[in-house]
């Protein structure tokens, strides 16, 4: 549907309509600090309104490591994806766990084939990422100037890629980042005709060896926040089983699950600010798929 066009005065004329006690616009514009500022003017005709669908939900996961002495002490803690690596050329088995009373997905990282968990005596299937399928984005170095290993993993004819992501501390430039990266494998897909699943994963560690729990936290739920906004399919949280780290991952879950942020196709969709931001990142990854090939 098309929206007819505001200009600036029509805008102005409504906020001052809405100001309660006799305020005026240019009230708005004066802070107690005796600096003046202009509101926001959403009118910007260079930006293209970019619309990205989420195929699912976000799920929150765990990584399970040497940290947890079982899988079902790490299942304990109400994860919805489960991220397992090859100990000894095998996924570690499950065992003491009631799976019909679970809705957890298991991504195996590490082997090219089909492969099950025997769980209760009945198999349970693993969603399998080859290394071929496999590549990891730094949001922390220049991105999107430094995606060459992205671009030439999509160049390999795969039915599928898991990203794995690094968020940086730039809240907006991990929304931005991560809807230019919807984007980009959208056109990918339609430009060479081509039915590549794509899967964006987040992983956040929660311990800073340098940082008080105090602060981590605060780090580790607006990444968790940035991921959740930007529509990653998992975020994963890497612990070391401790009660600071169960803290964090209850604070993901409550945000999933509460706040309704991941049922949302795209929360800043129309947004100028993440819109214009989105759209820059998303030339530039298009310049550097067109130079690499």
């Amino acid at each position: 549907m098309d929206f007819r066009k505001y200009d600036l005065s029509e805008w102005e004329e409504l906020v001052i309509s809405e100001l309660k006690h006799q305020k005026t616009f240019e009230d708005l514009c004066f802070t107690i600090d005796g600096i003046t500022i202009n509101p926001l003017n959403p009118i910007d005709p260079s930006i293209e309104f970019l619309p990205i669908y989420r195929e699912r939900p976000t799920r929150s996961g765990l990584v399970f490591s040497k940290n947890f002495d079982t899988i079902a002490q790490c299942l304990e803690w109400g994860p919805s994806a489960l991220r397992l690596f090859l100990q000894d050329g095998n996924y570690p088995r499950i065992e003491g766990v009631h799976w019909n009373m679970l809705d957890v997905e298991l991504v195996g990282i590490g082997k090219d084939t089909d492969h099950f968990i025997k769980i209760n005596g009945l198999s349970q299937d693993i969603t399998t990422i080859n290394p071929n399928q496999y590549v990891d984005v730094n949001f922390e170095v220049p991105f999107p100037e430094n995606c060459t290993l992205l671009i030439d993993t999509l160049n390999i004819d795969n039915a599928a890629i898991f990203i794995n992501i690094n968020l940086s501390n730039d809240f907006y430039k991990n929304i931005a980042g991560l809807r230019a990266l919807r984007l980009f494998l959208s056109h990918f897909k339609h430009e060479k005709n081509r039915s590549l699943q794509a899967r964006l994963s987040v992983t956040i560690p929660t311990t800073a060896p340098s940082a008080t729990p105090e602060n981590t936290i605060l780090e580790y739920t607006y990444k968790v926040i940035a991921a959740y906004m930007g529509g990653a399919d998992y975020v994963f949280q890497q612990v070391e089983n401790t009660d600071f780290d169960r803290i964090a991952f209850h604070i993901q879950n409550l945000l999933n699950l509460e706040s309704k942020i991941t049922n949302t196709q795209d929360v800043v969709a129309g947004s100028p600010f993440f819109e214009k931001l989105t759209q820059n990142i998303l030339e530039t990854l298009n310049d550097r798929y067109t130079e690499r090939v």
